[in-house]
């Protein structure tokens, strides 16, 4: 829900140049990839994974989707060249863990690849977890002890944000499957009513940062 409202920004970038878009994805892996909901745009997509050994797994699943990508090993904190369209999700909160990092930190990553990674009119599009309701109930249950940073609304400083979410914490397909997919549609639904409720604490932030070049 959160990246559907993000997409006419993705849509506009259509209009910066009259050659194929150029974008790259991180936090992709073989069930989720962002690309997968870009496919109608006239561009040449890069899927990337930190780990060298989900390289094949996830071209595995590109294959399978007869998708037109390159997959290969990247490091946000280092990668290389400039795109139309840089694509984050949860990965920020991975990367820069409370315990090991500040938001100075975080707020660095974000200007560097605006400034060195963004073509001219080109745009950062980032989701991220946020720090809703339920993370002090969470916390006390154990549930955060890996360090994931989660966000406030409006932390960032994006220029553009959508948030949206009450009750999705955690991925419950990822762990339950076919269950765990039903279990989402249905929390959708609530979320839906319960978002404008708790607006300022929202478990997804969907953040658009254009770039300084």
């Amino acid at each position: 829900h959160v990246f559907v409202r993000l997409k006419p920004h993705i849509k506009a970038l259509e209009n910066i140049t009259s050659q194929k878009l150029r974008i790259i994805e991180f936090g992709a892996d073989r069930g989720s990839a962002l690309t997968n909901e870009l496919t109608e745009l006239d561009a040449s997509f890069v899927i990337t994974c930190f780990n060298l050994e989900d390289v094949s797994s996830l071209r595995a699943a590109v294959i399978e989707e007869n998708m037109e990508v390159t997959v290969r090993q990247a490091d946000v904190l280092n990668f290389e060249g400039r795109y139309d369209l840089v694509l984050m999700k949860s990965v920020l909160g991975g990367v820069f863990r409370k315990n090991e990092s500040k938001i100075d930190d975080v707020e660095a990553l974000i200007e560097k690849i605006c400034s060195y990674h963004l073509t001219s009119g080109g745009i950062l599009v980032s989701l991220d977890n946020g720090e809703s309701v339920l993370e002090r109930i969470m916390n006390n249950f154990g549930a955060r002890k890996n360090g994931w940073r989660f966000f406030k609304k409006d932390q960032l400083g994006a220029d553009y944000q959508f948030t949206f979410g009450v009750l999705s914490a955690f991925s419950f397909a990822t762990r339950l499957g076919f269950i765990g997919r039903w279990l989402e549609e249905c929390i959708f639904y609530l979320d839906f009513l319960l978002s404008g409720i708790f607006k300022s604490k929202p478990t997804v932030i969907g953040s658009v940062f254009k770039s300084r070049k």
